[in-house]
């Protein structure tokens, strides 16, 4: 499939090049423009995706749901469950708006018939070596086969990065529950290692300390990955919405032209929505240990056992971040940020056109 989607995403932009290089209005390349730069961006997360760190972090998922399931503490299964669930749920709604995609380019094409033009319209612009126009029939085909692989394509890869950036957020939830309940969890590790109360609690917060390591490295893991391949797609993603709305406004608000871009601006929105809003609660989620450990009976535990969690508290006060480039990171104001952008080039290149 990678070798397809590459392929696609090449075809795609030397159709652009074609294009920009003889006589083009600015409607004819706006459309290509936004496709290829989504489907570059898909292929640069891919090849992060397909790296031994992305095979670390996944081994690092299932080691953890490993340990979870044997613990066997309903409380902690049901939070890890709950977003596991919440996932599928997201992803299912993420995949109808990808298929609503795949329909509206594919066939809404087919009622653009115009008795007064004698040019076709594919449903993706790519570069193909005979006369689209005489072998219609097969150009379609063709395009829609590389259409539909390449929605699987860039389906199957954010897919796959929603688990990765969900994951820490369960993580994060655990050991709020485990701080919240402190005593209990103390006591069943007294039962477990058969020792003295005190040392059973320090069993436990030095359990607690290693999970919140756990967390910590995962996301700088993570950053390491996926920073760069972020930065670059939230970049493409502006323009790709921009681009959405231009391709309408400059060929004429046409009932299909409409209902693909609705489509389309509206898949891109909740993919974009879906990665910041779990970069976004991560950051939530990181702060919330301190309130966790100070909804505790910390007061009553040995001195050692409060200088701990103080330290625990000084450091849980750092946000942990899914970075977008080397100098901000994802949240939900970013998201904000890059629908501006959207429009901000529209104008920008409206205006100039």
């Amino acid at each position: 499939m990678t070798i397809i989607a590459l392929l696609t995403t090449l075809s795609s932009a030397a159709a652009l090049f074609i294009i920009v290089n003889g006589k083009f209005s600015m409607e004819e390349i706006v459309g290509p423009i936004g496709v290829t730069l989504l489907w570059t961006a898909t292929l640069a997360r891919t090849l992060q995706l397909k790296r031994k760190q992305t095979k670390k972090l996944v081994n690092n998922i299932l080691t953890f749901e490993k340990r979870i399931l044997d613990s066997q503490d309903e409380d902690i299964i049901d939070i890890f469950t709950r977003y596991a669930l919440r996932n599928v749920l997201i992803s299912k709604i993420y995949t109808i708006g990808v298929a609503l995609d795949f329909l509206t380019y594919g066939f809404l094409p087919l009622l653009q018939s115009n008795p007064t033009s004698t040019k076709k319209t594919l449903p993706i612009v790519l570069w193909m070596p005979f006369n689209e126009q005489e072998h219609f029939t097969v150009a379609y085909a063709i395009t829609c086969f590389y259409g539909f692989t390449i929605c699987l394509f860039v389906l199957s890869a954010d897919i796959f990065s929603f688990g990765l950036i969900i994951f820490p957020l369960s993580q994060l939830e655990i050991l709020q529950q485990i701080f919240r309940n402190f005593d209990k969890y103390a006591i069943k590790m007294r039962s477990q290692l058969n020792t003295s109360w005190s040392k059973a609690r320090m069993a436990t917060l030095k359990k607690c300390v290693n999970l919140h390591q756990e967390i910590i490295q995962y996301i700088k893991d993570y950053n390491d990955l996926f920073r760069t391949v972020t930065l670059f797609d939230a970049i493409q993603s502006s323009v790709q919405l921009s681009s959405i709305v231009l391709e309408v406004v400059m060929t004429g608000p046409t009932l299909t032209k409409l209902l693909e871009a609705a489509s389309f601006a509206s898949s891109t929105l909740i993919r974009l929505f879906i990665y910041y809003w779990y970069a976004d609660d991560v950051l939530i989620q990181s702060t919330r240990i301190t309130q966790a450990l100070i909804d505790s009976n910390w007061h009553e535990q040995p001195i050692e056992i409060q200088k701990m969690m103080l330290f625990i508290i000084m450091r849980s006060n750092r946000q942990l971040k899914m970075d977008l480039g080397q100098f901000t990171n994802m949240s939900l104001n970013v998201f904000i940020t890059i629908i501006r952008a959207s429009y901000s080039y529209f104008t920008l290149v409206y205006g100039t056109n």
